[in-house]
C-alpha cells in the first residue's frame, strides 16, 4: 500500500463531506471539537486532517521526514461547505475514501480523529444511497 500528501483540492472536497451544512442542520454541532458552524473551524479541521494525513505517510515511509512534506499549517478553506447536487456528494465521498485511504498507515487508524472522521464516509454513503429514485422505488419490508 502507498501513501501520500493529498491535495488541497481533495481536502476542500473532505472538509465540504464533514461539516456541510446541507447534511446537518444542528447548531453547533462539533467536528473534532470545532464547531462547523464557524467558518474559521473549516480552516482548523483541514489543518488537523492534514497533520493526520502527515503523520500517516511518516508511519509508512520512515526515512521521510515529517518538514519534507506539506503540512497544511497554512491551509485555508475557499468557501462555503455546501454539497448541492447528487454529483457533488459523490465527489466528497471519493475524497473522504481516498483521504481516509492514505491515512489508513501506522497507529493512525487507531485514533479518535480518524474513527470520527470515517464515521462521515458511511454517513455520506448513506445520503447519497438514500436519495436515488432507485432507493425510493425499492420495496420497504
Amino acid at each position: 500500500m502507498s501513501s501520500f500528501i493529498i491535495d488541497p483540492s481533495t481536502m476542500h472536497n473532505v472538509i465540504r463531506a464533514i461539516c456541510s451544512p446541507m447534511r446537518f442542520s444542528l447548531p453547533g454541532r462539533l467536528v473534532l471539537g470545532f464547531d462547523v458552524d464557524k467558518s474559521e473551524s473549516w480552516d482548523a479541521i483541514g489543518r488537523v486532517l492534514y497533520a493526520m494525513n502527515v503523520e500517516a505517510v511518516t508511519s509508512r515511509y520512515k526515512d521521510m521526514k515529517r518538514d519534507e512534506f506539506y503540512n497544511g499549517s497554512d491551509y485555508r478553506f475557499p468557501k462555503i461547505p455546501r454539497m448541492l447536487t447528487l454529483k457533488d456528494k459523490v465527489e466528497c465521498y471519493k475524497a473522504l475514501q481516498c483521504f481516509l485511504y492514505q491515512c489508513s498507515e501506522g497507529r493512525v487508524p487507531e485514533t479518535e480523529t480518524f474513527k470520527e472522521i470515517a464515521g462521515f464516509e458511511v454517513q455520506l454513503a448513506q445520503a447519497i444511497v438514500s436519495s436515488l429514485p432507485e432507493y425510493n422505488a425499492a420495496p420497504w419490508g
